[in-house]
């Protein structure tokens, strides 16, 4: 019976989402970048030092003597110190052993970027008419998993965010921007040069990957399915125009977050985009609304859109 038993015993594993208090979130960040600097330190000691000298008790006294030094690295544990140095250690064993890599430094964001980078440098070596090498192959396949990633994030992000303003207000009023005349691109021709192309490619980059268009399509079919409707306003000088005293006047975006009006006897300060939305909520009770295209069935889901039935 007891083997029985031991036959009919399942494992099963459960995801929990953990909740941190705004000090705990504090502490773990702390830590997280400790935790890098620590590898970053370490891995800059080790390169320098001679081949003889590089061991692995030495690499510990070095550690515990940078805990002593170094006030912020003491909030990393004596033992996270230890797994650093551990898992730094079996980083070149695996590149020794031919396995992996040599280990390099750690920045602080993982991008695509710098798989790319990666990429180009790669294929730089291959020469025309040559077949593609399996590494070159493996980074393009990073590469694709990566912005994959990305993807599903981001419309899940858009999901649960749209699904939750559809629920909790009747009414949504946004901005009609025209989005593909804000994401042309600056370059210019070759009699009239663009400026400033670099940043403006940037900006491009930055608007298509939030993809603003997908988030109003998805606030307008389901404001609808919970009974609520979707409104649209000009944009034009929403983010300019002092939200209390209704002037315009320059310089009164200070910065891209703060909005301070200049004019005499007002001096509104507040939250730029704070501000501007309290221009579009204007905007549309004082009846600017725009009025949608007809044709269109209310509460259709339109097509390329997946539905939250899920979220």
């Amino acid at each position: 019976m007891a083997t029985e038993r031991a036959q009919e015993k399942r494992q099963f594993g459960h995801r929990a989402r953990l909740a941190l208090t705004p000090a705990q979130i504090r502490l773990v960040d702390a830590q997280a970048h400790a935790v890098r600097t620590m590898w970053n330190l370490l891995h800059d000691w080790w390169t320098m030092l001679p081949k003889g000298k590089r061991t692995l008790a030495a690499a510990d006294a070095a550690i515990r003597q940078a805990r002593r030094d170094i006030d912020w690295l003491a909030a990393l544990p004596a033992q996270a110190a230890q797994a650093v140095l551990k898992t730094y250690f079996q980083a070149w064993k695996n590149c020794w052993d031919g396995r992996a890599e040599a280990p390099n430094f750690k920045a602080r964001f993982r991008t695509v970027m710098s798989l790319e980078q990666r990429a180009a440098h790669r294929k730089s070596f291959r020469k025309p008419g040559q077949e593609t090498s399996n590494r070159l192959k493996r980074t393009y396949e990073q590469i694709a998993s990566l912005r994959a990633t990305a993807k599903r994030r981001a419309s899940d992000w858009q999901h649960r965010t749209t699904t939750h303003l559809a629920r909790t207000y009747g009414v949504i009023v946004v901005e009609r921007l025209d989005i593909p005349n804000m994401v042309r691109s600056a370059r210019g021709t070759i009699e009239n040069p663009g400026k400033n192309v670099a940043q403006k490619s940037g900006l491009n980059r930055s608007i298509s990957q939030e993809a603003w268009g997908r988030t109003v399509t998805m606030l307008t079919y389901k404001a609808a399915r919970q009974g609520g409707t979707l409104h649209k306003v000009p944009a034009p000088g929403t983010s300019r125009r002092c939200s209390m005293c209704g002037f315009t006047t320059p310089g009164s975006r200070e910065s891209q977050a703060v909005f301070v009006c200049k004019n005499e006897g007002c001096g509104w300060s507040d939250n730029a985009d704070r501000n501007a939305a309290r221009n579009v909520l204007h905007l549309y009770r004082m009846s600017h609304a725009l009025v949608p295209a007809a044709g269109r069935a209310v509460g259709r889901r339109p097509r390329g859109v997946k539905p939250a039935t899920a979220r």
